[in-house]
């Protein structure tokens, strides 16, 4: 029996559910620079406008899309995962087929959310 996970063929449900857990961790870890954004910005006009002026940077441009797509893809996977808990759709097929439209909703969202930061 192989158990090197880079052999091991995961199920798109499964694939959705690990990245649920990661993209909470990453929203989690986000938290404290997007609150030391947000507080800066709030201080005084001259540090509201450094902030914005640093925010126009392609680096932190990237950052708050990541930040975002990663919020969206929990948010959606969250509502996902509690409309299961209701004992609707927990067959394989409605799984699969909640998984893919899951994955198709973040990407839609994620260029939206692109072309709104850009």
């Amino acid at each position: 029996m192989d158990l090197n996970l880079f052999h091991v063929r995961f199920p798109v449900m499964a694939i959705v559910s690990i990245l649920h857990r990661i993209t909470g961790v990453i929203t989690f870890l986000a938290l404290p620079v997007l609150l030391y954004l947000l507080n800066t910005s709030l201080l005084t006009q001259t540090s509201f406008d450094q902030t914005i002026e640093f925010c126009r940077g392609g680096f932190c441009k990237l950052f708050l899309w990541a930040v975002l797509v990663c919020m969206i893809f929990h948010l959606l996977a969250g509502i996902r995962h509690i409309i299961m808990d209701f004992g609707v759709g927990e067959s394989v097929t409605p799984a699969r087929f909640t998984a893919f439209f899951l994955l198709g909703t973040t990407l839609i969202f994620a260029i939206l959310a692109g072309a709104w930061i850009w």
